[in-house]
């Protein structure tokens, strides 16, 4: 039975990266191999589980922990371009990094020599003091998130997101993150969840101690047993599991791993430091103690990793420490940004202790004895030579030009090139003074947009920050323009060919149309956009057009009893309009809606008129003349007529009981149930 596609390979997420392949999967992620279709390149597309995407809080914590790791520059960090959501899918755009993760190094290789252990812990502390540096803990240093290139050259991967995830407790999913991590949490993280340098110090001596044992010091039936450890018991020194470890290396761990933190190293500066000093003894003398190498015979520079003595062999580089140690014979063409299936193809070179292909052998020892006396007696006399001469000559030359060229290449390069500073985050005035301190100038040479940098800020540098620079040179800077945004265009009115055009011309693209009601724009023609038009949208957005079906239907409302101000609004709520029309009604009083025309529950369009009837109460009445009946007769022909009476005497005796007057008089039209008064003699 054949596996189930993933749903998210073929899909172009925001309109700009086309998944292509997945690389690994994780418990928390899955990282794709993506093509960033408008810079042309290759990235990795690390998506977020779903349940953690449902998680508000957590897409919160993670967009601002992303914007920050966005923000640090440095060669032994992954760089982080881009982060969103998109269709259910919360997602980062990293630097695609070919290669390998530490883990898959472990697990083909095993434990490395202490040299070259120390020179994988090397880069990944430089990454780490940079993140510190700026301001943020990484929180999950394990070999999962070390990647090593084919040439060797060592990336830390995914700052911030441990801070992200953890940090999501009511989320089912988040709760795994401590099984994952376990075995090199910090005891702090672990009784606290609290996490500041220190706590990355513990975790890269754990790293350390893997390396050189090929094993995590603790290892227990259940995830809470290993954190109870770590609590609770000190990390045992390398060399119990691993024959062939100085005593000073066990020293270095055992400071980095204490299990209080006031007790490691203060901070990952300091352990770089360390790391650096030891890993010059143990390419001079591996049996010399740390201890013998801190009396000022060796001085450490832990910003460029390098050690200098009188005398002595070079340590190598950092990020060389896997050069020739790691070779993936498929190319590397995999990619390690996220922990999965490690190629079976990693291997380790074995020619520690002699000179790699290419390399000088060793010198010859300072200790050499010297050639012995010659005998006693009377010296032979020396034999002249035009011809030895001409050797002497010659060997004097070579050895003249020797020191020339070697002097002149120190020259050129210890004080003509220095590592360019880094100034990303800065503006140029900003950037201009301490730069022209170290003897460089600094032009603003091109111009990108940046999702996460400032309008105006330095993006990147030519050269880079770290490469060489030469005195007196002028640095190219790329400067950001701020984010790329593009208006949605106000197509209003216009047909569907013509909208689609326009929005194009505005860098975005047409996902298709929708129907709409509208007012206003008639009905075949674009009433709106989806986002609304003005929205500011980064390039290739999709955008919806809503194409008018012209005004909505709408029931005429129920109004018979409102008064005439309150069935004028209920009209106009409805968007249908009034025409007052007055008319008497027997059951509703004067000034209240009587009802409508067309009647209520009648379907019309919005902005339809409606005649709104208005009362004039009751229709009027002829009084009928009563002058000369009797009071019944005229009571009850009044009464008949819908009118009220009310009576009154001319004189204080009344002799004939008839109707003298009345009043109003006959014939006058009144209101029915006026009432009519009647005069009796």
């Amino acid at each position: 039975m054949s596996a189930q596609p993933d749903p998210v390979v073929g899909r172009l997420i925001e309109g700009r990266y086309r998944v292509e392949a997945i690389i690994a999967r994780g418990g928390m992620s899955t990282v794709y191999r993506a093509t960033d279709i408008r810079l042309d390149r290759t990235v990795a597309l690390k998506v977020m589980q779903r349940s953690l995407a449902e998680d508000p809080g957590f897409v919160e914590r993670f967009d601002r922990e992303a914007k920050s790791a966005a923000r640090l520059s440095h060669p032994n960090v992954v760089g982080v371009y881009d982060q969103g959501s998109y269709d259910g899918l919360v997602f980062l755009v990293m630097e695609y990094v070919p290669g390998h993760t530490l883990r898959d190094v472990l697990r083909v290789h095993g434990a490395l020599e202490p040299l070259r252990a120390l020179g994988v812990v090397d880069p990944v502390l430089r990454g780490l003091a940079a993140a510190h540096a700026a301001g943020f803990v990484h929180r999950d240093v394990k070999p999962e998130n070390v990647l090593v290139t084919a040439t060797g050259h060592i990336k830390v991967a995914d700052f911030g997101l441990a801070r992200a995830i953890t940090a999501s407790p009511s989320n089912a999913a988040t709760r795994g993150v401590l099984i994952g991590t376990v075995a090199y949490l910090s005891p702090e993280q672990v009784e606290t969840g609290q996490a500041d340098g220190r706590s990355d110090v513990y975790g890269t001596g754990i790293l350390l101690f893997e390396l050189l044992t090929g094993a995590v010091p603790y290892r227990a039936e259940t995830p809470l047993a290993v954190a109870y450890r770590h609590v609770h018991d000190q990390v045992p020194a390398p060399s119990s599991l691993q024959s062939g470890i100085p005593a000073y290396v066990d020293e270095l761990v055992a400071r980095a791993t204490a299990r209080r933190p006031e007790d490691r190293f203060g901070d990952t500066a300091e352990f770089l430091s360390t790391v650096t000093v030891a890993r010059g003894r143990l390419a001079a003398d591996p049996a010399t103690s740390l201890a013998e190498t801190a009396d000022g015979e060796r001085t450490a520079n832990p910003v460029n990793g390098s050690t200098r003595q009188g005398s002595g062999p070079t340590v190598e580089p950092a990020d060389r420490a896997l050069v020739g140690a790691m070779a993936a014979t498929g190319g590397g063409t995999g990619t390690a940004v996220l922990a999965g299936p490690g190629p079976a193809d990693v291997r380790l070179d074995d020619h520690q202790g002699r000179p790699a292909e290419g390399e000088p052998p060793d010198p010859p020892s300072e200790q050499t004895p010297p050639a012995a006396p010659p005998a006693r007696g009377k010296p032979p006399r020396p034999v002249r030579s035009s011809r030895s001469g001409g050797r002497y000559l010659t060997l004097l030359v070579v050895i003249l030009i020797a020191a020339l060229v070697g002097g002149g290449s120190w020259w050129v390069g210890s004080q003509r090139y220095i590592p360019m500073p880094n100034v990303v985050g800065k503006t140029i005035a900003a950037a201009t003074p301490p730069l022209a301190r170290q003897g460089l100038k600094i032009t603003e040479a091109n111009q990108a947009f940046s999702e996460t940098a400032a309008k105006g800020v330095i993006i990147s540098t030519d050269p880079a920050t770290g490469d060489d620079a030469r005195v007196g040179s002028t640095i190219d800077a790329t400067v950001s323009k701020g984010p790329e945004r593009y208006d949605v265009p106000d197509v209003r009115g216009s047909p569907i060919d013509r909208a689609t055009t326009a929005v194009q011309d505005a860098k975005l693209t047409v996902a298709g149309t929708e129907s709409a009601y509208d007012d206003t724009v008639p009905q075949g023609q674009v009433a709106a956009t989806e986002p609304a038009i003005g929205s500011s949208l980064k390039r290739a957005t999709a955008v919806t057009l809503l194409v008018s079906k012209g005004p909505a239907p709408v029931d005429v409302p129920e109004l018979s009893g409102n008064n005439l101000d309150d069935a004028k609004a209920i009209l106009a709520d409805a968007g249908l309009t009034a025409t007052i029309v007055e008319e008497y009604d027997e059951s509703m009083d004067a000034g209240l809606a009587a009802g409508t025309k067309p009647s209520a529950g009648t379907t019309l369009k919005r902005g339809d008129a409606v005649e709104l009837i208005v009362s004039k109460g009751p229709p009027p009445v002829d009084v009928p003349d009563v002058v000369g009946l009797s009071r019944s007769a005229a009571i009850d022909k009044l009464q008949a007529a819908g009118l009220d009476v009310q009576t009154t005497n001319r004189l204080p005796v009344v002799i004939l009981d008839k109707v003298y007057s009345q009043t109003p008089g006959g014939g006058t039209s009144v209101p029915r149930g006026s009432t009519i008064t009647l005069t009796l003699v």
